[in-house]
């Protein structure tokens, strides 16, 4: 999605048929920003650094109707009331039309990478040719659907665009999600509740972040608008980020009717998960130990939303002792009892990670070496100091390049593990593991400083450098 940068004349939608001239300005780095020159929209007697919001400001901007939705005033230099400039920051701009609704009942999204993961392809005619010169009909694929929570409709479309040169005719297809809604749903709950998997479920194929190019919805307006706002699912993918030309996994290689709807309910259940892996992906470069401890809660609240089989009768067992301790102690210090007793017969960090390992299988071993139960103590030590949560002052520190390998291993733990619960075939996951840089990484990361720095590590406690 580009940058937004225009003048205009901007009013509330209180029938006061008062315009202000100003500018609106939209980049991911400052959001949303409005500058009002002159007359202002808030209460001119009123002083100037005042604060006051408007849930929806209307707008006209060359050739388009625009609408700001939550803007709140910012402070300015300067007490006194009049005439001056009056800045405010909007969560959302919506280009395309004056609308008083933040409801919508179709949306329509482009983003990054889609159309290699949906492989919906197209034709090259060379020589200038058309496709009528050839004597053949292409017929447009048809669209991916599934049915979501809610009785949500998804749809994974192909939309055909042609392309000409001197030497070529080209016919592809873009690859767009849509959703329809029953009833309309808000802005932010579309975002949060079906923009953000759908990034994620990208982000989980392709081993890369991924980018809003492109966003519509309607509602009752004739023609679509377009939303703008900053934050975490729509991150600019940076330019120098090298795009993937075989996805790990594509929309062709499972059953999108049922694996796509059980991605989504993983994505409620895996709130943590997804916010410790994929957020991470927009961030940037993160310091070493903030990848470890990242990481490590990853597997950890996996681990807890999925449990494992071969455990959970034991759990329930201990649970039970808790019950009963907390009964027999007096009535105003059973909360106080149950919340210290909470987590004492959960499983520690080490027998997640031994478990986690063994449900992603053989594979697993090229990060963790062979023995399995070393790496766990390793990774739980190098977590429990960087947290301070062994209470001791270390006498050695993990080098960065160990901890480096061991967050990179537990990432691809982690991710292939979602895949496996997205209903990925093994033999697809075992030809993810052979082509993706990451997991190549890992395993470089691990045979040259992790394995052989096991052995100096045993029952050390760590702290970050």
């Amino acid at each position: 999605m580009d940058p937004v940068r225009a003048q205009g004349q901007w009013w509330l939608p209180d029938g006061s048929n008062k315009r202000v001239v100003g500018q609106v300005e939209f980049n991911p780095k400052d959001g949303i920003i409005l500058d009002l020159v002159g007359e202002r929209l808030g209460d001119p007697g009123s002083n100037t650094n005042e604060a006051w919001s408007a849930p929806v400001i209307f707008g006209l901007i060359p050739g388009r109707e625009v609408t700001l939705l939550e803007a709140l005033k910012m402070p300015t230099a300067g007490s006194h009331p009049g005439p001056g400039t009056e800045r405010l920051r909007a969560e959302h701009i919506l280009v395309g039309g004056n609308t008083t609704t933040n409801a919508f009942d179709r949306c329509a999204v482009r983003i990054s990478l889609l159309d290699e993961w949906s492989q919906f392809g197209g034709i090259d005619l060379p020589n200038g040719g058309a496709v009528g010169d050839l004597g053949f009909t292409y017929i447009r694929p048809e669209p991916y659907r599934a049915i979501l929570g809610d009785a949500v409709e998804l749809q994974l479309r192909p939309v055909a665009r042609e392309s000409h040169s001197l030497t070529e005719h080209m016919i592809s297809l873009a690859a767009w999600w849509q959703l329809d809604f029953p009833e309309p749903k808000h802005l932010e709950e579309i975002e949060r509740k079906y923009l953000d998997p759908l990034q994620d479920l990208l982000s989980l194929a392709t081993d890369q972040p991924i980018a809003i190019r492109y966003f519509e919805l309607w509602n009752s307006l004739d023609e679509p608008v377009i939303p703008y706002r900053v934050g975490r699912q729509w991150a600019y993918a940076p330019e120098t980020q090298p795009r993937v030309a075989i996805p790990l996994f594509t929309a062709k290689q499972f059953d999108f009717t049922t694996c796509v709807p059980a991605w989504f309910r993983l994505c409620d259940e895996l709130s943590d998960v997804r916010a410790l892996v994929f957020s991470d992906r927009y961030l940037g470069p993160l310091p070493v130990d903030t990848m470890v401890t990242n990481m490590a809660g990853a597997a950890e609240a996996l681990h807890r939303a999925t449990g494992a089989a071969d455990s959970s009768d034991l759990l329930e067992q201990m649970r039970t002792h808790v019950d009963a301790l907390v009964d027999a102690a007096p009535v105003e210090e059973r909360d106080s009892v149950r919340g210290f007793l909470r987590h004492t017969y959960d499983p520690s960090l080490k027998r997640r990670l031994i478990e986690l390992v063994d449900k992603v299988g053989p594979r697993a071993t090229s990060i963790t070496g062979d023995d399995i139960s070393r790496w766990a103590s390793v990774v739980r030590d190098t977590r429990d100091g960087l947290t301070h949560r062994s209470g001791a002052i270390p006498s050695r520190r993990v080098d960065s390049l160990v901890m480096l390998g061991l967050a990179t291993g537990l990432e691809v733990l982690v991710t292939t593990r979602l895949m496996q619960l997205l209903g990925i075939d093994e033999s697809q996951i075992d030809d993810a593991w052979s082509v993706s840089p990451r997991c190549r990484y890992a395993h470089d990361l691990a045979e040259r400083y992790v394995l052989p720095g096991i052995l100096s590590l045993r029952k050390t406690v760590v702290r970050p450098t």
